[in-house]
């Protein structure tokens, strides 16, 4: 067995376990996952859309839609029980939303007389940051600290959007909507009045790029915010190490730029029989005002925003021997927690990840992963193939917004990683 080898058998007890004593590397993550239809669904030979079926499984929360990209650049160094890393990491993930009620309407039609909210949803967030982290022993603990300072580049709250209707027993039909939303970003975008979105838009393409340099400059030096994560592990048994983790946003990042905009649109029919068909015009018959555009509006502002706050448990479990390591992870979490939007129970959220490493000949990986982490289902299968100086990793899943219709491929994800040391 060559020192490489009993190097990494004699580090597997550890639950975050460091494979070499210098190492630069890369990691790339990205996923999209849905829970309308899965890709099983849809492979059929004969497509058939159960509108019904649709709304029943949805369930209350109605349809969702996660993109989500990160990559990571790292160097770590291992010394005599001592480690010391950084860590620059871009993360970049949307999500758009319906509410279940516009399946329903789909499904069921409307009910006489009853007024019904059709909501919509979109949320955005792009960061970079910088970490350092420094692990050491204490008394038989693994203590692992990380400060990290993080810049916010774009984000997009909740906004509100809401399409009322109402069908009255005389065939009357009223529908209504009101949209509104902001963007918060580090660039500023010189609006004139009179601008509409396309001109907006427009403009924010032709920006000149000394421009956009120099804010990303600005809000790096004066708009980033400051998280504190930490780690402790303990072998309890030769075959299981347990541990605590937590990261929390200490100080919120800014945005300096705004840009908001809306509309609304409202309507009311008398109804086929009491309109066309009984002499009426199709303007009488379909009135309709709007819709009215809310020209976009650019402003200075001090919007804060903070990484999400987690709190859980961990453990590495080896029932076996070294070569075959379960991962139980359990832990809270909680978007935005000290940013302008104040605290929210909708924002809580749990996570959770059961991930198995087996280990072949020292040199081939196997890892199985089940997780449910910022507020996505995944399932996934990965392989590396570690040589001491370069490793490879490399894995493949499925994910959903819905646990067992993410065994149903409603999304997928990839991650590859590299890694270069001695």
């Amino acid at each position: 067995m060559g020192l490489g080898a009993l190097l990494l058998s004699s580090l597997a007890a550890e639950i975050d376990k460091p494979k070499r004593w210098f190492e630069l590397g890369m990691d790339v993550d990205a996923s999209v996952s849905e829970n309308l239809m899965g890709l099983t669904e849809v492979m059929q030979k004969e497509l058939v859309i159960d509108l019904p079926k649709i709304y029943k499984d949805m369930g209350p929360g109605g349809f969702k839609l996660n993109l989500a990209a990160h990559p990571s650049f790292f160097m770590n160094f291992f010394i005599k029980g001592w480690g010391v890393g950084l860590q620059t990491d871009v993360d970049f993930s949307t999500g758009f939303g319906i509410s279940s009620e516009f399946f329903r309407l789909l499904a069921e039609g409307n009910e006489l007389g009853e007024e019904r909210t059709i909501s919509f949803n979109l949320n955005m967030q792009s960061f970079i940051s910088q970490s350092a982290s420094l692990g050491f022993d204490v008394a038989g603990f693994r203590v692992k600290v990380t400060p990290s300072y993080f810049v916010p580049l774009l984000y997009l709250p909740d906004p509100h959007a809401a399409l009322t209707y109402r069908t009255d027993e005389d065939g009357k039909i009223y529908a209504s909507l009101d949209a509104g939303l902001s963007v918060y970003s580090f660039v500023p975008v010189e609006l004139e009045e009179g601008d509409t979105i396309q001109e907006a838009m427009e403009k924010l393409g032709n920006m000149d790029s000394d421009l956009v340099l120099g804010n990303l400059k600005d809000v790096i030096a004066r708009g980033g915010g400051f998280n504190l994560s930490a780690s402790v592990q303990y072998p309890l048994f030769d075959f299981l190490d347990l541990g605590a983790y937590t990261t929390v946003p200490i100080v919120p990042g800014r945005l300096f730029n705004k840009v908001s905009a809306g509309m609304t649109f409202s309507a009311e029919s008398d109804g086929i029989m009491n309109g066309l068909l009984g002499g009426k015009s199709m303007d009488e018959t379909f009135p309709v005002e709007g819709p009215n555009i809310q020209n976009p509006v650019a402003e200075k502002c001090e919007y804060k925003v903070s990484k999400p706050f987690r709190l859980g448990v961990e453990a590495s479990w080896r029932p076996i021997g070294n070569w075959f390591v379960v991962h139980p992870m359990l832990g809270l979490a909680m978007r935005n927690p000290v940013g302008s939007e104040g605290f929210a129970w909708d924002r809580v959220y749990p996570e959770y990840r059961i991930a198995l490493d087996m280990t072949f000949l020292y040199v081939l990986g196997v890892n199985v992963t089940t997780e449910y982490i910022d507020q996505v289902f995944a399932h996934s299968i990965g392989l590396s193939l570690n040589t001491r100086v370069l490793e490879l990793d490399a894995s493949v899943g499925i994910s959903g917004a819905d646990f067992f219709k993410s065994f149903t491929i409603r999304g997928l994800q990839a991650n590859v990683g590299v890694r270069i040391g001695i």
